[in-house]
């Protein structure tokens, strides 16, 4: 679907368990993505998001998600829950490079420009290498450090990302 110009907000649960939705593009009038709006659609493959803020579990669940885009006027993207939990099949992680806030970093990455935080990740980026090169730039030495830091087990890393953010905000906060 095309969400139409002079949109502004998309309701709670909206479209949640639609589950022939294919993709959807929203336009730039779009300033709110509420929670669980588009949670379980699990045809959903592909997402073009403009300047908006993304609220919890917006995409959660939508299991055949491959491509996630977002605009230099994205500005917020919850964090204290998993907007992106359950996209098990996510390949593709662009954000435009104007974005003052997100980056993919050419690693089909989110994360957040100002502290870090990692948001979410691409399944099919799951070389331990390579994984270990993101987090020696993107998780503080303290992580790292710390005598009560997490054993960081490098098979699936994608599944620890909720946890990482936990413990992430434990020890900066």
């Amino acid at each position: 679907i095309v969400i139409q110009e002079g949109v502004t907000s998309i309701g709670m649960a909206t479209f949640e368990f639609c589950t022939n939705l294919t993709s959807v593009s929203f336009p730039d009038s779009m300033t709110l993505i509420r929670n669980g709006a588009f949670q379980g659609c699990s045809s959903l493959t592909n997402i073009v998001v403009n300047g908006t803020k993304i609220q919890d579990y917006a995409f959660k669940d939508c299991s055949s998600l491959e491509t996630l885009e977002l605009s230099k006027n994205v500005v917020g993207i919850s964090y204290n829950s998993d907007v992106f939990l359950g996209c098990t099949s996510l390949k593709t992680i662009k954000v435009d490079d104007e974005n003052q806030y997100f980056a993919d970093g050419g690693d089909n990455l989110l994360y957040h420009k100002n502290n870090g935080m990692l948001l979410t990740c691409a399944a099919s980026s799951n070389n331990p290498r390579l994984w270990s090169d993101i987090f020696a730039k993107r998780i503080p030495a303290s992580l790292a450090t710390s005598s009560d830091g997490p054993e960081l087990l490098l098979l699936d890393f994608c599944a620890m990302v909720s946890a990482m953010r936990i413990i992430y905000r434990r020890i900066i906060m």
